[in-house]
């Protein structure tokens, strides 16, 4: 019984471990961070696979410690063309957030598993990175 009481905490331990570092860590370092992806999708199933993938993605950033973070899709109103256009987008509380994230061995190994696949669907993508500004910034606590 104790045996099975160590290794259960050893798993705990290993499945919270990443997720432990970001919980109860120092308040993110600089202002809010957003990246967009703008792009046109080769066909119906590029979107709705590319879909199933971010919540993927946005699982693996919850168990990690920023369920606050997620991905989401967007289509474009009134666009015109024959194909819609797609833009998926995340808001991050930083920078490092961000780094921090994407260093995590989880979505990491996550991202190559479906690199192939992104790179096919986001061929001609319009990529930018913006740094949030706000005139006045609420008060910590919640205190505006």
């Amino acid at each position: 019984m104790k045996k099975n009481l160590a290794l259960l905490a050893a798993i705990v331990v290993l499945a919270l471990g990443t997720a432990a570092s970001f919980r109860g860590a120092a308040p993110p370092k600089g202002p809010a961070y957003k990246t967009v992806h703008v792009f046109t999708p080769g066909s119906v199933n590029d979107e709705k696979l590319l879909l199933s993938l971010l919540e993927e993605f946005n699982s693996t950033i919850a168990r990690l410690g920023v369920p606050s973070v997620r991905y989401r899709l967007w289509k474009a109103v009134g666009s015109g063309g024959d194909k819609a256009e797609l833009m998926y987008e995340s808001t991050w509380p930083s920078r490092e957030v961000y780094d921090r994230v994407h260093k995590e061995k989880e979505y990491v190994d996550l991202l190559k598993k479906y690199l192939p696949f992104l790179r096919q669907v986001l061929k001609g993508e319009v990529y930018t990175a913006w740094f949030g500004t706000e005139p006045n910034p609420p008060a910590r606590g919640g205190k505006h």
